[in-house]
C-alpha cells in the first residue's frame, strides 16, 4: 500500500491483503477441523457460518457509508481483513485441544498476525 499512487491502486491492494488474510484464515480453519472431534467440529462450523454473516453484514455496512465514493471498495477490503486476522488469532488456539491446561500451543505460532 506503501507505493500505491492511485486509489484504484489502493483498492487492489486493500483486496490482496484481504485475500491473504482469508487465505491464512481457511488453512486454518482446515486444520482445525482435522483436530476436531465430531461434536466439537458441528459447533465450530456452526459458529463460523455465524461469523461469517456477521462479517458480511458489518462490511457491508461500513463500506456503506462510501457507496459509490472510490474508496469504497477499500474500507469493505480493509473491514474483511480486520475481521479476518481477528478471527485467526480468537480461533488459532482451537488446534490445540489441551492449551488451556499446558499454556502452550506450538501449533497456532504459524498463525501470529498483527491487526
Amino acid at each position: 500500500m506503501d507505493t500505491a499512487m492511485t486509489q484504484r491502486d489502493i483498492n487492489v491492494c486493500a483486496y490482496q491483503h484481504s485475500q491473504a488474510a482469508e487465505v491464512l484464515l481457511n488453512k486454518l480453519e482446515s486444520e482445525i477441523l482435522s483436530v476436531l472431534d465430531a461434536e466439537a467440529k458441528n459447533k465450530f462450523l456452526t459458529s463460523q457460518d455465524a461469523w461469517k454473516i456477521v462479517v458480511s453484514n458489518d462490511c457491508d455496512i461500513e463500506s456503506g457509508f462510501f457507496a459509490g465514493g472510490s474508496i469504497e471498495p477499500t474500507v469493505y477490503s480493509s473491514c474483511r481483513e480486520k475481521y479476518a486476522k481477528q478471527r485467526i488469532l480468537q480461533i488459532r488456539y482451537f488446534l490445540c485441544p489441551e492449551w488451556s491446561m499446558t499454556g502452550v500451543c506450538e501449533a497456532e505460532s504459524q498463525y501470529e498476525v498483527s491487526l
